[in-house]
């Protein structure tokens, strides 16, 4: 039997990946960290290019990502995301 809970949170699910439900609130985090992405990448032109950008479909794209590299268990550290934004 579902609960109302689970009645709910399935029904405000935005879409799936892998059979699990991606919340809004999951997506809404995962379109803000685009919109730091493409700030961290373009500077001040971050504007002018994003309006430019589907940053709805990269949010849906590094939502996909992150689930494939949980599901190969790949990890790395702060210091190695900090490295590679820099060396960009």
């Amino acid at each position: 039997m579902v609960s109302n809970q689970e009645e709910q949170s399935s029904s405000s699910a935005l879409g799936h990946i892998d059979n699990k439900a991606i919340s809004i609130q999951d997506y809404l985090k995962s379109y803000k960290a685009v919109q730091h992405q493409v700030a961290l990448y373009y500077g001040e032109k971050a504007n002018q290019i994003s309006r430019q950008m589907n940053l709805k479909g990269e949010a849906w794209d590094r939502l996909l990502l992150l689930n494939y590299a949980k599901n190969e268990r790949i990890k790395t550290s702060d210091s190695e995301v900090v490295g590679w934004i820099a060396g960009q």
